[in-house]
């Protein structure tokens, strides 16, 4: 059974891999809202995390299979026995190592592979294991740190435990602010803020941050975390900045270098983390998108979506 799971998990790997590299070059796009490349990130993440997919013969794996004589990937179609008059999507799995002769059970074409994959996988669940109880305790000392926090209002608190404005939690988020803050800045921190509350950008950090945990081997998976987590601060900006005027922006942007940190705060929406000077630069640089390029952008987000979320259409 674990060398099954192994099979498959490093079958996503290399999927992910893959896809990811093209997500990330269409981030160098510099029209490109940052919402959409925060969004993008989650194709990546389902193909970590999910086996099973919905073929379609629009999908980028069809048109690889076909450039490349069908050896680069193959899929194992699903059949679910159930009969309906409603014609169901068909799913299947993306099969890229193509190593093994049987699937149920998983049997590889020789032994010498079977016995590496035994191996690897046994290895692969150790340190997988490893790296998500490390991230469970740091996670739980972070949150028993902030309890020291002294209530204001609201879900607002105030900590000597914080450099910069934080959004801590994933159930009951809470904003903890500096001591000592100046009272000027807050309502540019808690424009920033509540927009990371709003789109539960803790609870994403968190499955991004397991989901690298699950593909450690993968060096590319942790880059891919960090541009995930840049894009999480770009878009939150340019989501709170959306309907300030230029002058409103400026002193956005000067409370942004106000209270940048190198504090480590991958667990946790922080005010002043990631990139300072790229965000300043995307912050005083703002235009708001047209009716017509937000159409536009939306139609190549759904379409970027079907060419990598979807698996191949063939054998």
């Amino acid at each position: 059974m674990l060398k099954e799971v192994f099979y498959w998990i490093l079958n996503m790997s290399i999927i992910a891999a893959l896809f990811g590299i093209f997500i990330y070059l269409i981030r160098l796009i510099t029209v490109m809202p940052k919402f959409m490349n925060y969004s993008l990130w989650s194709i990546v993440f389902f193909r970590l995390i999910c086996p099973v997919g919905i073929s379609s013969e629009y999908s980028l794996l069809t048109l690889l299979s076909k450039l490349i004589s069908n050896t680069l990937v193959k899929t194992i179609h699903l059949d679910s026995g159930a009969r309906s008059f409603i014609r169901m999507p068909e799913l299947s799995m993306t099969n890229v190592l193509q190593t093994a002769k049987n699937y149920q059970p998983l049997v590889l074409r020789s032994d010498i592979s079977d016995t590496l994959f035994w191996v690897a996988s046994i290895l692969w669940i150790i340190v997988a294991a490893a790296a998500l109880l490390t991230v469970l305790i740091m996670y739980l000392l972070a949150t028993s740190e902030v309890k020291k926090a002294n209530h204001i209002v609201g879900n607002l608190y105030e900590g000597t435990m914080v450099t910069t404005p934080m959004v801590y939690g994933i159930l009951k988020p809470r904003i903890v602010l500096p001591v000592g803050m100046e009272q000027e800045d807050l309502k540019y921190i808690l424009a920033h803020e509540r927009v990371h509350i709003r789109r539960r950008d803790n609870l994403w950090r968190m499955l991004g941050i397991t989901a690298a945990c699950l593909h450690w081997f993968n060096p590319l998976v942790w880059v891919f975390l960090r541009g995930f987590l840049e894009d999480c601060e770009l878009a939150c900006d340019q989501s709170a900045i959306r309907d300030m005027s230029r002058e409103e922006r400026k002193k956005y942007a000067h409370t942004l270098l106000s209270y940048s940190t190198k504090e480590a705060t991958i667990f946790i929406a922080a005010f002043g983390s990631s990139k300072i000077k790229v965000r300043i630069q995307h912050i005083l640089s703002y235009k708001r998108l047209t009716l017509l390029s937000s159409a536009f952008f939306i139609g190549m987000l759904i379409t970027v979506v079907v060419l990598l979320l979807t698996n191949a259409s063939h054998y």
